[in-house]
């Protein structure tokens, strides 16, 4: 079984009472993958990557990967 999901998140500026306005927070976009072998009903392995790029502010993209072990008794 393969899965994917790609999202983003916008977000608005806001004006406070003084001063420039501002980002409410950092704009992002993600990329997700996943891979699920079944061995048994009760024995399943997955395999996921997701990958954040920030589009807005000085932050690095960042990669996770993740393995799962998944018996059920």
């Amino acid at each position: 079984i393969a899965a994917g999901r790609l999202g983003a998140m916008y977000f608005s500026d806001i004006t406070p009472t003084s001063g420039p306005a501002t980002g409410w927070d950092d704009d992002v976009v993600r990329a997700e993958a996943t891979i699920t072998y079944r061995w048994t009903r009760e024995l399943q392995v997955r395999a996921g990557w997701q990958h954040t790029d920030f589009v807005t502010g000085e932050a690095l993209s960042e990669n996770l990967f993740a393995i799962q072990l998944r018996a059920a008794f």
